[in-house]
């Protein structure tokens, strides 16, 4: 019968207890987009009564509140616990010091030695130099005295410098070993203030127990994971095939070797209690802001955490906060709160934030103090509508490739065919997904980005080309996919590829809609040119106003050996003034909506063929008006 011992919090002083230093083995590891869930094992001989164990090498980053001890044993029953760190208890890091000093003590007392005979001949050089003073004193000394003189001293002080030289570069050896010696030193301190800490625990057992089975778990901070995609257009009669990947990082202090990894995209440290709705007095602010705000604790060292919201103070989900610099990001939650821990070797350093999303002006910010809260501007330089994004009301931006979400039924290249190859088990839950690898993974406490394939798909697609060729001569493809719910997409970072080419990165966001539509980039294989017939415009006086006419022609041009489907898109002007009409508006084909002006030509083009449209319209306006035309 197993038996499962949980403990919040109760903390056991064990300082006089004698303790037995077990090894654990780290054999599942749950990652979050923030954070990680750590399970060890550990397999003990449980004398009867009481065993005080002693886990080490555990992270230092650990949530000492999340710490979960179980055994499987009805008469083996866990009575408390501690956490403690390593730094001064390490006693095999201990001897290496003592056992490094030793050697450094040596070396020193070697090098005074030295220092010594060097003393001596400087005194002996000194008095060599007093005593060569020849001239005066030496007055009436014969040639061959004088010729003995020289000699002697240049051989003695030939010596004392040769011995100078040796001693000198004896000394300068041994203080390279002196500072080599230093640096292990260093290096073994700061990986004791750095590296581990350990779990005390007591089970209290009513018999002798051998290889009795105990888990242990704890959550830690500095984890994190991020999904990205692949995703490939080949030919527009073929599937789009998706690449479902992951961006793991973990720099725990703990390195995690064969390990059954999950992970999942759960807030762990989200409230679990639901909001209470309090009462609401008219004109008085109705913010349930401190809901979410309240979880968010005090940041330790190294960590930044905020909030990013619109010009209306709504919190924006799916933006991407990186590190400048590194490829370390992580994305706001639904309600645009965010928290990323700082990579170790740049705690301390000067560290600017990027915030990016689709339809938004991106911000920067020096990481401070916290919180870094952000309010994104719309970028709405462009025409309205001409990349939807799936966050409303968001309008288009310079990307390459956006990504839209829509209901009912995109027209284009239909392409049926469905596959999956997966390298994962995934396990839906009421309120999130879980992805559990089916081979052990290795993930090392460095920090750095380790990408893993999760599963590839082959998914049928509605192919469709869009063109807004009054912002852009360029044709785009969009793939739509129909029920994209069932594959488990979340949101993350696309990287986009049509026929064997790199053509951007987009965001992939969820919406509550049965479609999801991507642009995967300019096509060039499609030509499109938008332009001013002057021949066909003019301009005129009818009394008290003027009448100008106006004439536009778009071109179109398919250089693929098959047929596609493309919709243009333009658009009338809308009078803002009852004196100012907007008349007389012709189409070549295609059709328009009165209240907005959009024109939009559904055209189907034959393989090597072109396609020629127009439209116009004339403005009545009085004459003393300017008018601002586009042109």
């Amino acid at each position: 019968m197993k038996k499962t011992t949980f403990f919040a919090f109760l903390f056991l002083s064990f300082a006089s207890l004698a303790q037995t230093k077990i090894s654990s083995i780290v054999k599942e590891v749950t990652i979050y987009n923030s954070g990680a869930q750590v399970t060890r094992e550990v397999t003990v001989d449980l004398k009867k009564d009481e065993n005080n164990l002693v886990i080490k090498g555990i992270s230092p980053e650990i949530d000492i509140n999340s710490i979960r001890i179980k055994t499987f044993d009805e008469k083996a029953l866990v009575t408390g616990f501690n956490h403690q760190s390593s730094v001064f208890s390490d006693e095999e890091s201990n001897d290496k010091i003592i056992e490094i000093g030793k050697k450094s003590e040596n070396i020193t007392f070697q090098k005074r030695k030295f220092e010594i005979e060097r003393t001596l001949l400087e005194r002996q050089e000194k008095l060599l130099l007093e005593n060569q003073k020849v001239g005066g004193a030496s007055v009436g000394m014969k040639s061959e005295d004088l010729i003995k003189t020289f000699d002697y001293f240049e051989t003695k002080m030939k010596k004392i410098l040769n011995q100078q030289y040796q001693i000198k570069t004896s000394i300068d050896s041994l203080d390279k070993v002196i500072k080599e010696y230093n640096k292990e030193i260093n290096a073994i301190q700061q990986a004791g203030e750095n590296k581990f800490s350990e779990i005390i625990f007591t089970i209290k057992s009513e018999n002798f127990l051998p290889k009795s089975k105990v888990i242990i778990s704890y959550f830690v901070k500095n984890a994190g994971w991020l999904p990205n995609y692949d995703f490939i257009a080949t030919e527009l009669n073929k599937p789009l095939k998706v690449v479902y990947k992951s961006k793991i990082y973990q720099y725990s202090g703990e390195d995690w070797k064969d390990v059954k990894l999950t992970l999942s995209n759960s807030l762990p440290q989200k409230n679990s209690t639901a909001p209470e709705i309090l009462p609401w007095y008219w004109g008085q602010p109705n913010d349930y802001s401190t809901y979410f705000e309240n979880l968010v604790t005090v940041a330790k060292d190294g960590e930044v955490w905020g909030k990013v919201k619109d010009k209306e103070g709504v919190g924006i989900p799916g933006v991407t906060i990186s590190l400048k610099g590194t490829s370390f990001g992580v994305a706001s939650d639904q309600s645009g709160n965010y928290r990323m821990a700082i990579p170790p070797d740049r705690i301390g350093k000067t560290n600017e934030l990027i915030f990016s999303f689709i339809g938004f002006i991106s911000e920067s910010r020096i990481a401070g103090n916290n919180p870094i809260n952000v309010i994104l501007k719309e970028d709405s330089q462009h025409l309205d509508e001409v990349v939807v994004v799936g966050y409303a009301p968001q309008k288009r931006n310079n990307a390459v490739a956006a990504v839209s979400v829509f209901s009912g039924k995109a027209a284009g290249v239909s392409v049926k065919s469905e596959e999956i190859t997966t390298l994962i088990e995934e396990k839906e839950k009421p309120i999130s997904v879980d992805f559990t690898f089916q081979e052990k993974v290795t993930l090392l406490s460095d920090g750095k980005d380790k990408t893993l394939d999760m599963k590839e798909l082959s998914i049928p697609v509605d192919y469709q080309y869009v063109s807004v060729p009054k912002v852009d001569e360029a044709v785009f493809l969009k793939a739509n996919i129909l029920d994209y719910e069932k594959f488990n997409f979340i949101e993350g970072e696309v990287n986009l590829y049509f026929e064997g080419t790199f053509v951007g990165k987009t965001k992939l966001l969820n919406q509550n809609s049965d479609t999801l539509s991507i642009s995967m980039g300019r096509d060039p294989s499609l030509k499109i040119e938008r332009k001013h017939v002057k021949t066909f415009s003019k301009k005129q006086t009818f009394g008290s106003n003027r009448q100008d006419d106006f004439t536009y022609e778009i071109t179109l041009k398919n250089s693929k050996n098959q047929e596609v489907k493309v919709l243009v898109i333009d658009q009338f002007p809308i009078s803002g003034n009852k004196e100012i009409d907007v008349f007389a508006k012709k189409l070549s084909e295609g059709g328009f909506d009165e209240k907005d002006g959009k024109i939009k030509f559904d055209l189907t083009l034959k393989p090597l063929s072109d396609k020629k449209l127009t439209f116009s319209y004339s403005v009545k306006y009085p004459k003393g008006y300017v008018i601002r035309n586009e042109e």
